[in-house]
């Protein structure tokens, strides 16, 4: 195997969740992959180098082929390490566990979100991340050779691809975010009303302030909060 794969992840302590579902990811997921691909696959923790470790992984930040980095649970490392690799220009892909709430920064670079406990959705993860290690090194190869041209539709297509696609999770990170804070501000509200319905000075104090600093964060929400508060000054009236 001339090809090398570096995978940046969360390790946590020996016997740790972390360290289980990232070895799980790493032995059944990415491993058989990078190894069908032709690549030797490395994590940090696997390194049997006696120089020092955050040397060795510079090292194989620069000198990798691809990089692959896990983004669950916010690690400050990976997130050093992919911000490296990310300013040296080389491919790194993106994946974390279903149901990983990304950064905002991170949310229009296409991430591959795998899970562990659902095999349909595990194998479609695996495709996935095989044709995005396929785009990569047809990319790779049309530079080394001078083949890409800025005419070459095929090239053209791809890159029209990605952005599609960095676009759609976009939108549906921005929708999920918009849905998520109206669910919030609706269960606020009740909970409000419940804890002063017999106030309603308060009530009213507490919901302005709500709508204040939803409005703040969402301003595009804005009409949606004033209706919700003024059908709320009106149910409170009638009681």
């Amino acid at each position: 195997m001339n090809k090398q794969c570096f995978i940046i992840c969360p390790i946590g302590a020996e016997g740790s969740e972390i360290r289980k579902r990232s070895d799980t990811v790493f032995d059944y997921f990415l491993k058989p992959i990078c190894e069908k691909m032709d690549y030797n696959i490395v994590r940090s923790d696997k390194i049997t180098s006696t120089d020092r470790i955050d040397s060795e992984i510079i090292k194989y930040l620069d000198s990798s082929e691809l990089v692959i980095a896990d983004l669950t649970d916010f690690n400050p490392n990976v997130f050093y390490e992919v911000g490296y690799r990310k300013a040296k220009g080389l491919p790194c892909l993106h994946i974390a566990l279903e149901g990983t709430d990304l950064p905002f920064d991170v949310t229009t670079i296409r991430t591959y979100f795998y899970s562990i406990s659902d095999i349909p959705k595990s194998e479609s993860f695996k495709e996935n991340l095989k044709s995005a290690i396929s785009n990569i090194e047809i990319r790779a190869k049309n530079n080394e050779t001078d083949v890409v041209a800025e005419n070459d539709s095929s090239f053209i297509e791809q890159e029209i691809l990605d952005r599609i696609y960095n676009l759609e999770d976009s939108i549906q990170s921005f929708y999920d975010m918009i849905e998520k804070s109206l669910v919030d501000i609706d269960m606020h509200i009740e909970e409000c009303s419940q804890n002063n319905s017999s106030d309603e000075s308060a009530l009213m104090q507490t919901l302005m302030s709500t709508f204040l600093k939803e409005g703040m964060k969402n301003p595009t929400n804005a009409k949606r909060f004033i209706s919700q508060f003024q059908n709320s000054n009106d149910d409170i009236k009638r009681k």
